[in-house]
Protein backbone atom coordinates (compact mmCIF):
# COMPACT_ATOMS: atom_id res chain seq x y z
CA UNK A 1 0.00 0.00 0.00
CA UNK A 2 1.86 3.01 -0.47
CA UNK A 3 -0.63 5.75 0.76
CA UNK A 4 -1.38 4.54 4.51
CA UNK A 5 -3.29 7.87 5.32
CA UNK A 6 -7.09 6.91 6.33
CA UNK A 7 -9.63 8.02 3.52
CA UNK A 8 -12.48 10.46 3.98
CA UNK A 9 -13.94 11.53 7.12
CA UNK A 10 -11.29 9.36 8.91
CA UNK A 11 -8.56 11.57 7.43
CA UNK A 12 -10.97 14.70 8.83
CA UNK A 13 -10.92 13.35 12.39
CA UNK A 14 -7.13 12.69 12.08
CA UNK A 15 -6.60 16.27 11.06
CA UNK A 16 -8.48 17.72 14.15
CA UNK A 17 -7.22 15.84 16.21
CA UNK A 18 -4.05 16.85 15.34
CA UNK A 19 -5.17 20.53 15.56
CA UNK A 20 -6.52 20.23 19.04
CA UNK A 21 -3.08 18.53 20.10
CA UNK A 22 -1.46 21.46 18.65
CA UNK A 23 -3.89 24.25 20.48
CA UNK A 24 -3.36 21.95 23.95
CA UNK A 25 0.19 22.17 23.16
CA UNK A 26 0.47 25.90 22.42
CA UNK A 27 -1.97 26.44 25.36
CA UNK A 28 0.23 24.88 27.44
CA UNK A 29 3.52 26.68 26.55
CA UNK A 30 2.00 30.13 27.06
CA UNK A 31 0.88 28.79 30.75
CA UNK A 32 4.63 27.56 31.55
CA UNK A 33 5.79 31.18 29.63
CA UNK A 34 3.06 33.37 31.84
CA UNK A 35 4.86 30.92 34.93
CA UNK A 36 8.44 32.20 33.99
CA UNK A 37 7.77 35.77 33.45
CA UNK A 38 5.93 35.73 36.86
CA UNK A 39 8.22 34.23 38.64
CA UNK A 40 11.37 37.08 36.97
CA UNK A 41 8.84 39.86 37.86
CA UNK A 42 8.73 38.32 41.60
CA UNK A 43 12.48 37.67 41.70
CA UNK A 44 12.92 41.95 39.98
CA UNK A 45 10.55 43.41 43.04
CA UNK A 46 13.18 41.12 45.69
CA UNK A 47 16.18 42.47 44.06
CA UNK A 48 14.76 45.90 43.98
CA UNK A 49 13.90 46.11 47.37
CA UNK A 50 17.08 44.55 48.44
CA UNK A 51 18.93 47.64 46.45
CA UNK A 52 16.72 50.01 48.29
CA UNK A 53 17.76 49.02 51.35
CA UNK A 54 21.48 48.61 50.53
CA UNK A 55 21.05 52.43 48.76
CA UNK A 56 19.53 53.33 52.57
CA UNK A 57 22.26 51.85 54.46
CA UNK A 58 24.98 53.49 51.94
CA UNK A 59 23.42 56.77 52.81
CA UNK A 60 23.31 56.32 56.10
CA UNK A 61 26.50 55.18 56.27
CA UNK A 62 28.02 58.36 54.07
CA UNK A 63 25.60 60.51 56.36
CA UNK A 64 27.46 59.14 59.87
CA UNK A 65 30.82 59.59 57.63
CA UNK A 66 30.24 63.21 56.83
CA UNK A 67 29.30 64.34 60.14
CA UNK A 68 31.75 62.42 62.26
CA UNK A 69 34.26 64.29 59.42
CA UNK A 70 32.66 67.53 60.96
CA UNK A 71 32.87 66.68 64.64
CA UNK A 72 36.46 65.46 64.19
CA UNK A 73 37.63 69.07 61.90
CA UNK A 74 38.09 66.67 59.01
Amino acid sequence: MLNDQPIGRGCRLQQASWIELARIFFVFVAQQQQRVIDALQHRHRILLEQAREIAALLHGAVERSVLFDDQNGR
